[in-house]
């Protein structure tokens, strides 16, 4: 399993969450979350944005604009070349196949990590945006909005595992479980009647590891690990 989410500070500058930015097994490239920053580093650098500034966090796909503006004037001037007889047909057809090429590149855009704060916009070159990643984003948007996760993270449990868990005290989630992120489906609640929807309070406190697990639709779903008293749970419907 992939591991997404560290919480309660388990890897080095204190850090809660952590992500690398490509889907492969190289962590050099990776955006976290402390405390007080989020950081984002790449092949040695590191932007620290603090979190008391920041607004918001998102991936975006921008328009490259220099080899839009080149193809853009070279498979013209080519097409017009080849129109009028100028130069060698085939070289000037394979300029304006490259022309082409560049613009589709241009217009198809890179992706970027995209934070703003009160001030300004910070933009993050990212190589692509693995669904892992993409979860990632909205984890620090939330975090962003509320430092404490209070109120963030739902836990589902039937009506039985709830009367063991008032019975012993706590729960522990030693195989996982899953849980769902700021608010649950309508249709969730409706298909399940006998499921009481939890929230952890302040999950900060505790020794707890989330992840992501594909689930049968080709999606993700974050899924809770750990050990959490009876009493940090509070009914979110």
């Amino acid at each position: 399993m992939f591991i997404i989410l560290h919480l309660n500070f388990m890897f080095k500058k204190n850090t809660i969450a952590f992500c690398p930015l490509s889907s492969s097994k190289n962590t050099s490239s990776y955006i976290s979350v402390t405390p007080d920053y989020i950081i984002l580093m790449e092949d040695q650098r590191e932007l620290n944005i603090n979190l008391d500034d920041a607004h918001s966090i998102s991936t975006e796909s921008r328009v490259i604009l220099l080899p839009t503006l080149l193809g853009g004037i070279v498979c013209p001037l080519s097409f017009i070349a080849i129109s009028k007889g100028s130069g060698d047909p085939w070289v000037l057809f394979f300029l304006a196949f490259l022309g082409l090429m560049a613009i589709y590149k241009g217009l198809s855009g890179q992706d970027y990590i995209i934070v703003k704060d009160r001030i300004k916009e910070y933009s993050f070159f990212i190589h692509d945006t693995h669904p892992h990643l993409q979860r990632f984003i909205k984890f620090c948007s939330l975090f962003i909005k509320n430092k404490n996760l209070e109120n963030t993270l739902i836990l589902a449990l039937k009506n039985n595992e709830w009367f063991e868990t008032e019975l012993n005290e706590y729960i522990k989630l030693d195989k996982g479980k899953k849980i769902f992120l700021e608010n649950v489906p309508p249709h969730e609640i409706q298909n399940n009647p006998d499921t009481l929807y939890l929230y952890i309070t302040n999950p900060l406190k505790y020794e707890l590891k989330l992840y992501l697990k594909p689930s049968t639709t080709g999606d993700f779903s974050p899924i809770l690990e750990g050990i959490i008293p009876a009493n940090a749970l509070k009914k979110y419907l």
